[in-house]
């Protein structure tokens, strides 16, 4: 019968093109600090495979701006998201060197009539800024990975990996107008669901329909916000300035 043995033409397609996607470049999502955490994979149809799961340390003799670059170019980056801060010098070595491949992600609060979690800017300022909607973003990423559509890989990060996922959780909390609200909360260390969720951003980035969809960043953002930290503002003339740099106020 058909089920009694694998299917050998099969097989050697599926190879075929799971070497072809990984010949055409990956997508990058890095979590910045002294350490970035750093997710590295691609989406092939529905779903999305994590080929690395990695961190990448301070050395004295090696910037993290040449480490991570060696790193993507050896992946053959298609796409990288970054957070925006709090290592704005290094989210500007990345973009002078990669360009429109490397999107710096802010998180605003969620817009309801919004249709997609992220827009990216094409405005001159905010030029290639992706505003990521932190409650149905990271509502997006839970259902994925719930709904089986992340393959992840066996590796020596896996356990670490593992307890950051646990590193948030969703609450309902009471606005100012008296209504429940959803939010993710910091409960713990949650450095690579952050990282995962930069990777899904830069799949789901690269794999839009139409990159002429896309619109600008709201002007509204007040500050950076990585997990349930908040980067204040940037002093105007500062050689890190996020406004000069990004148009983010």
């Amino acid at each position: 019968t058909e089920h009694a043995k694998f299917n050998k033409s099969l097989l050697s397609k599926l190879t075929k093109l799971m070497l072809a996607a990984e010949q055409a470049g990956m997508c990058v999502g890095i979590d910045v600090g002294k350490t970035c955490y750093v997710i590295v994979g691609k989406k092939i149809g529905a779903i999305y495979h994590v080929t690395q799961i990695l961190k990448v340390r301070m050395k004295i003799d090696l910037s993290l701006t040449a480490q991570l670059l060696e790193l993507i170019n050896s992946v053959k980056a298609r796409k990288v998201v970054v957070d925006a801060g709090p290592d704005f010098e290094l989210v500007n070595n990345l973009k002078a060197k990669l360009g429109p491949r490397c999107n710096p992600c802010v998180y605003i609060p969620d817009v309801p009539k919004a249709s997609a979690y992220y827009e990216v800017s094409t405005q001159d300022k905010t030029l290639d800024v992706v505003s990521a909607q932190r409650t149905k973003g990271f509502d997006s990423l839970v259902e994925t990975a719930n709904a089986s559509k992340f393959l992840y890989p066996e590796c020596p990060e896996t356990h670490e990996f593992r307890t950051h996922l646990k590193g948030m959780k969703r609450v309902e909390v009471m606005n100012k107008d008296g209504e429940l609200q959803a939010r993710w909360q910091k409960v713990g260390t949650d450095h690579y669901m952050h990282a995962l969720f930069y990777f899904k951003l830069a799949c789901d980035i690269l794999n839009a329909p139409n990159a002429s969809d896309v619109v600008a960043a709201p002007a509204a953002i007040v500050g950076v916000q990585i997990g349930s930290r908040q980067q204040g503002r940037v002093a105007e003339g500062s050689t890190r300035n996020l406004v000069a740099r990004y148009g983010v106020r």
